[in-house]
């Protein structure tokens, strides 16, 4: 009778059925980017799953359309995102890669005596301490030092709370055991994300031309992504030294950046340093990227330490031969000449692989054939909301048991 009690105590936990799900999640509507894209898109299918009730709590005005806004910076979002939770009871805490956020579910689950099931999702790829150090030479040493310390060890605390780990890509996952030298209790799961993109009407297309001033104008590059890191930054700067090196061939191409964020300033003088002013176009955010992607004759992506690059299996979805930098988890995304083509990010090469690509229309038309049938079939967000439902569902039956397989990734 008691196996009997006990087996329903354990469907009942794992069952779908009246389930709720805190998305926590520092990146939201307003912020733009891919884990922004990725939540979102993430949030909006499981609210569609029977039986589970998804409350957001994110960093952001507008989550409170679809749950809680919490401020704040540090420990006091911390403090905030605890309190978001002691209020929702979630049976399950879904959270996505934001340090202080992260230690907050943790000691949510902790103090509801692991009543709840906790999953941490990793999205962008981590400096080596050697890395911050160096880019932040302003602060102090000791205090970027401490700083580390502080980082490690939340993080530490994190994920030995964790009933399930995931990562975008293989190269995250790597990135946590190795920088973080953290060990899970379970295996990290590798889920990428789904990608899906609604194609603009032929006059959208059209007005966004003549907005930018594109008729008669080749080739067009495109690149995405926010300006919130150095390398993102950096990888723009050296795409901006390879059109520098191309308009001597191709005098009126030109060059698209969208996206935005605090470090854009940046990016745009150095656009004015070496006189590209008139074939670099800034659009900003764009509610449809795909806007700028059905322009482009080339889609470039050299962000210098990128988890995976969502923005690149839209160009993927776009038929666009892709030039993206061999870098983080990108070759887990192209084929090098099959689907792509992964170049050292240096402005020479890149130039280089753009100059192959366009210099032979059939190739480049080949290549984004391939690309479209892989960006269909290996990314779709049925796929990855069917792995997580999965998990929300399997993991609370094994919570409390002993891992048999530390810090493994699969």
């Amino acid at each position: 009778m008691k196996e009997i009690q006990s087996q329903r105590a354990i469907d009942k936990t794992v069952s779908p059925v009246g389930t709720t799900v805190a998305m926590v999640t520092y990146n939201w509507l307003s912020s733009g980017g891919g884990v922004s894209k990725y939540v979102f898109t993430l949030t909006s299918r499981l609210q569609k799953q029977e039986g589970l009730r998804v409350t957001v709590v994110a960093a952001d005005p507008r989550a409170a359309e679809r749950g809680v806004d919490v401020s704040g910076e540090g420990i006091g979002l911390a403090w905030n995102t605890l309190k978001a939770l002691w209020r929702i009871r979630p049976d399950v805490i879904h959270c996505h890669g934001h340090i202080w956020m992260g230690a907050a579910s943790a000691f949510y689950k902790w103090l509801r005596g692991h009543r709840s099931v906790l999953i941490y999702t990793m999205h962008t790829k981590l400096d080596s301490p050697e890395k911050e150090l160096s880019r932040l030479s302003s602060v102090p040493r000791l205090v970027m030092r401490v700083r580390l310390a502080i980082r490690r060890a939340l993080h530490a605390v994190i994920i030995r709370q964790c009933d399930t780990v995931t990562a975008v890509s293989k190269a995250m996952a790597d990135d946590l055991m190795v920088i973080e030298r953290v060990k899970p209790r379970t295996t990290i799961e590798i889920i990428p994300p789904g990608v899906e993109i609604s194609e603009p009407h032929l006059k959208e297309v059209q007005s966004f031309r003549e907005q930018h001033q594109l008729i008669g104008k080749f080739p067009i590059i495109v690149s995405i992504g926010i300006f919130h890191h150095d390398w993102k930054v950096e990888g723009h700067k050296r795409l901006i030294s390879a059109l520098v090196i191309l308009r001597k061939q191709y005098p009126c191409i030109r060059l698209i950046i969208v996206g935005d964020g605090r470090l854009r300033e940046r990016v745009e003088r150095y656009v004015a340093e070496v006189g590209a002013c008139d074939e670099v176009i800034f659009t900003g955010y764009l509610d449809s990227p795909g806007l700028a992607l059905a322009v482009a004759d080339v889609y470039g992506h050299l962000a210098l330490n990128e988890a995976f690059g969502i923005a690149i299996v839209e160009a993927m979805l776009y038929r666009k031969p892709v030039v993206a930098a061999n870098a983080g988890g990108i070759p887990e995304v192209i084929e090098h000449q099959k689907t792509g083509v992964l170049v050292d990010p240096k402005p020479d090469a890149v130039a280089g692989a753009i100059q192959w690509v366009l210099e032979d229309a059939r190739r480049g038309k080949r290549l984004g054939e391939r690309a479209r049938r892989v960006a269909l079939t290996s990314y779709t967000w049925a796929s990855a909301a069917d792995r997580f439902v999965a998990l929300y569902r399997g993991t609370a039956a094994v919570a409390e048991e002993p891992a048999r397989r530390v810090g493994s990734v699969r």
